[in-house]
């Protein structure tokens, strides 16, 4: 007679041992990993500190690449675009020249008609951008400031109550500009500047950078212009136009 042996115990054993083995296994794993990461803590800071430090750089580098005034080997092919003005003003009459004509003309017209008595004392000053443009090009061309190419500054007017200055640099490593977009308001003889956006290339500056030195620069340029309206008028509202600003005030010469 045959003998059947069982095997269902035994194989049933083999299989607890290796559920067991494995769950060992994993929490061996789970150990070592958490005694590794107990005793790096500082390399773990390292290279956190280093990833941070490394994005900086590569965010500050970025930045001077886009002013233009520097290059940086593939960097600058792709942060920094020659800038253009919004539109090519070419220079026309100053500002100076232009108001001191008008004023002479209208007043003269003005004490004819009342007879020798200036009896309307409001007055208009229509100023191109041309004109602003001569001007600011004229005051660069005597002033100490050697890295701006005066040929090529301008101002153009925008009928959203904006100037745009623009301002080529001389000194950079690729042709580069200051471009700085401004409002100018006037109340009783009195102008307020605020400056919206500067661009140093094609890098958006913040104000904290160069919003001094920029409105520095344009309130100089305003207190020339304002000294040359002054004698003759107080600007009491601008309205901006296409290419040109309309000055609106009343006259302050005093007839003997």
């Amino acid at each position: 007679m045959s003998r059947i042996e069982k095997s269902g115990g035994s194989g049933s054993g083999s299989s607890g041992n290796t559920i067991a083995e494995d769950r060992h296994r994993d929490e061996v794993i789970q150990d070592i990993g958490t005694k590794t990461s107990k005793r790096h803590p500082k390399l773990n800071c390292f290279f956190l500190l280093l990833a941070v430090l490394v994005a900086f750089v590569m965010w500050i580098a970025w930045m001077v690449a886009a002013t233009g005034l520097f290059y940086i080997p593939v960097l600058s092919s792709v942060a920094f675009h020659k800038p253009e003005p919004i539109r090519v003003v070419s220079p026309g009459t100053s500002v100076e020249v232009l108001a001191e004509s008008t004023f002479k003309s209208v007043l003269a017209q003005r004490l004819q008609a009342g007879r020798g008595k200036l009896t309307d004392r409001t007055i208009e000053l229509s100023i191109p951008e041309s004109s602003l443009t001569a001007s600011i090009r004229k005051s660069l061309e005597t002033t100490t400031i050697d890295f701006i190419d005066p040929s090529g500054a301008q101002v153009a007017i925008l009928p959203d109550q904006q100037f745009e200055i623009f301002l080529p640099l001389k000194n950079g490593a690729q042709k580069t500009a200051v471009t700085a977009r401004i409002n100018i308001a006037a109340n009783k003889g009195v102008m307020t500047l605020t400056l919206k956006d500067v661009y140093v290339g094609s890098f958006h500056a913040p104000r904290l950078l160069v919003g001094s030195l920029v409105e520095s620069y344009v309130n100089t340029q305003l207190a020339s212009i304002n000294q040359s309206l002054g004698s003759y008028m107080e600007v009491d509202a601008l309205t901006y136009k296409q290419g040109s600003v309309l000055m609106s005030g009343v006259f302050t010469v005093q007839l003997k």
